[in-house]
């Protein structure tokens, strides 16, 4: 295949980027050619005149024409971010058939985003994140055409960036896992090069015990010995609002900061400030006295207004989440000294209010609510979300403008470098095609059809949660059993944060290995067979159904042998409880067939019975859904009907 165009040094890199993808997807290599007449047949032609692009920046123009003819494809656009764009959709669109035939559908594409800010939260604090993970999670952003990654930089549990005026910061606070300075400018022009903004995160004044650790100093209670946090949850440690030092420390640190990172927006995250150590201390409460702040709500408005002088002095400007809206709502809402910034960002995760409020006064807003990807939602249900939609508050078309897109959440409590791209991707694509594409885009079967296209695609660029996925699942069973573990696997789901907290055994230092571990978020094979039972009463269809069901019901005896000799593995205790059930899911998916086939209807204490041990076994292992159970239960449901 043949590309030709006229262009700079920076596009020429974007095309050869785009044809290793090609190249790893289809095996053709792509001839890049600045020369041409433009009649030359199976090329693609990129019609692009712009100079040397500067940093993305919230707004650029993305938009891009892609025109495929049985003889060649053009890609118009009039910034290298739209050719980027266009090249994604151009890969994506290239088809293998089974013949090994390759094509590409003749078609007229006019597309440019919904929204312009749609984003990725990386949590790198609470587990460490290297460059190689930042770097294959800026491949797939640019694929899936997401153009902010959002760097949660600082928590309790570690400080992950390199400071040389206040070196103590990372080299007490992070247990040497941290990017150097270079580093970061290394994943800023790596970002540039794929037109993905970088947006740093300095979560003050709550979620700050990694600095005290060096700067004790800056906290509340400063006489206290601090230790990084080990454990998830809102802890007391907080910032000193009332001390010049605070203020003073920080302006060095945001001018250090300010000059790596060169996005316009910088985060100060200023969510759940726990309150009371500003509460149990005598001179923060003499402080608000004198200063006539209320409450801790109003003295939060005090620091996070200090704060965004100090960002204005730096040129950069605030963004935060919600609860800084909160907190000066709470304030006076007409008080000029407290009210931000016009274009202030409130990133909206408590809930849509926020969201709205923060639009209704006229400062721009993200939405991140039902957005967390680490709560392994299912694809569907992260793609019902849709920034704009106010059925119950009304907005005006100016008001609606100041809501910017929305931003991914990848929190890190019980994700690793060794997992995380399984936690991100595909699910991911689901919402960055809803903060792209049209609002009217929502049929979720075809939605899952392209997703199941993109999971592959998405190996090409590095991502390795399909590639891995055997080699972890063989920590447990080797080469001998691997194959009837894979068949449990497949149907089994990780369960979220909130159910793996609620085990309480993990801290930051609990390596993340197990069986869950290993698990998608979400069943492919579970979905097609959901998808399968709409069309029950086909013969092809029940004979895979019946092929399945069988392979289903022998899986413990076929790990039996498995069980016996690691039975003091605690995973593979779990293992066994799963594969009994998996068995016993089998074994009533043969009834309700055999029911189907027979045309009988079941009476009611048989169908009460088998319900009962379908919900009984779907969660019976903690932090693992046995998703087996939910084409089964299906079946069930319809077998009266």
């Amino acid at each position: 295949m043949l590309c030709r165009y006229r262009g700079n040094i920076f596009l020429r890199k974007t095309i050869q980027r785009f044809g290793t993808y090609i190249y790893n997807k289809t095996g053709i290599r792509i001839s890049n050619d600045t020369s041409g007449t433009g009649r030359e047949h199976n090329a693609l032609f990129i019609h692009y005149n712009g100079s040397n692009p500067n940093y993305p920046v919230l707004g650029e123009n993305e938009y891009y024409e892609l025109i495929v003819s049985t003889e060649s494809a053009h890609l118009h656009a009039i910034t290298v971010t739209g050719v980027n764009r266009g090249l994604a959709t151009f890969v994506q669109l290239l088809q293998i058939s089974q013949f090994d035939d390759i094509t590409i559908p003749a078609v007229e594409i006019i597309d440019k985003p919904r929204f312009p800010w749609r984003g990725l939260l990386l949590d790198i604090s609470r587990h460490w994140m290297p460059v190689s993970v930042v770097e294959r999670t800026l491949n797939a952003m640019e694929f899936a055409k997401l153009n902010v990654l959002h760097l949660h930089l600082t928590d309790d549990q570690g400080f992950r960036i390199e400071s040389k005026k206040y070196p103590l910061l990372h080299q007490k606070g992070s247990d040497g896992q941290f990017f150097t300075q270079e580093q970061i400018r290394h994943l800023i022009e790596y970002a540039n090069e794929r037109r993905i903004r970088i947006i740093p995160e300095f979560d003050i004044p709550a979620h700050t015990t990694s600095w005290f650790v060096g700067y004790p100093h800056l906290a509340s209670s400063p006489n206290i010995k601090y230790e990084i946090e080990r454990h998830w949850g809102v802890m007391k440690p907080t910032m000193d609002p009332t001390q010049e030092t605070t203020y003073k420390f920080l302006d060095d640190l945001i001018e250090e900061m300010a000059s790596l990172f060169p996005d316009k927006y910088f985060h100060i995250g200023g969510d759940e400030v726990e309150g009371s150590e500003w509460t149990d201390s005598t001179s923060i409460q003499n402080f608000k006295q004198q200063m006539h702040l209320r409450d801790n709500h109003d003295l939060q408005t005090y620091f996070t207004r200090r704060v965004q002088t100090i960002l204005i002095k730096h040129h950069k400007t605030i963004i935060g989440w919600d609860e800084i809206l909160a907190a000066y709502l709470s304030h006076n809402a007409t008080n000029s000294k407290s009210q931000f910034s016009p274009d202030s960002v409130i990133q909206s995760w408590r809930g849509r209010r926020s969201l709205i409020a923060a639009a209704r006064y006229g400062y721009q807003a993200i939405l991140s609510n039902q957005s967390y990807l680490d709560l392994m939602q299912p694809a569907g249900f992260y793609y019902s979300v849709n920034p704009t939609q106010s059925t119950k508050w009304r907005l005006n078309n100016q008001q609606r403008s100041k809501i910017l897109g929305g931003e991914i959440c990848l929190w890190s409590e019980y994700i690793s470098s060794d997992t995380v791209d399984s936690r991100i991707w595909p699910r991911a694509v689901a919402l960055a095609e809803r903060y792209w594409s049209s609002e009217h885009v929502t049929n979720v079967n075809c939605m899952y059809d392209r997703l199941k296209i993109i999971n592959r695609q998405l190996s090409f660029t590095g991502i390795e949660h399909l590639s891995k996925y055997m080699s972890k699942l063989k920590k447990f069973a080797g080469d001998e059993f691997l194959i009837h573990l894979k068949t449990l696997a497949d149907v089994c789901e990780a369960l979220g944060r909130d159910d793996r907290y609620r085990t309480g055994k993990y801290t930051s230092l609990v390596s993340m290995v197990e069986f869950v571990d290993a698990l998608q978020p979400e069943s492919e094979t579970v979905y097609d067979l959901e998808r399968l039972i709409t069309y029950k009463t086909n013969e092809t269809v029940r004979e895979i159904l019946k092929t399945t069901f069988q392979k289903w019901s022998t899986n413990y005896m076929e790990l039996k042998e498995l069980f016996l000799r690691k039975n003091k593995n605690e995973s593979v205790v779990q293992i066994k409880l799963l594969s009994k059930n998996l068995s016993q899911v089998g074994n009533i998916g043969i009834q309700v067939l055999n029911y189907l086939n027979d045309r009988a209807t079941i009476n009611d204490d048989e169908l009460f019975e088998f319900k009962e041990t379908l919900d009984e076994v779907e969660i019976e292992v903690p932090e693992i859904r046995l998703a087996a159970v939910r084409p089964v239960h299906k079946l069930l449901s319809e077998l009266n009907m």
